[in-house]
């Protein structure tokens, strides 16, 4: 039984094309809600994880709220040697969507 060539298109088409996670990324917002607000789904490089994170400006009396990908090994080091700073990284489509 031969397949026709445009059936055989059609379903590589559909395939998955081995895309990473989706996550949200919003870039140094001053809070949660503005964070919240101003993100926007993205897919992030095949193995690289969905980051969230609150961290003290340096010098300043404020914070600044991120929601992003990154390599996992990256990942582990965001907050190294920094005093006021907390993350998390999770493996999950849009796992990134909460506080912390």
């Amino acid at each position: 039984m031969k397949v026709p060539l445009s059936v055989t298109c059609l379903v590589l088409l559909l395939l998955p094309r081995g895309e990473g996670l989706s996550c949200y990324e919003c870039l140094e917002s001053s809070s949660w809600d503005q964070c919240t607000n101003h993100q926007e789904p993205r897919y992030c490089e095949p193995g690289w994880k969905c980051v969230i994170m609150k961290e003290k400006a340096k010098g300043k009396n404020e914070y600044y709220y991120r929601r992003t990908c990154s390599e996992e090994s990256v990942c582990k080091e965001f907050c190294k040697d920094k005093q006021d700073c907390v993350y998390s990284c999770c493996g999950s489509d849009n796992c990134n969507k909460g506080e912390i």
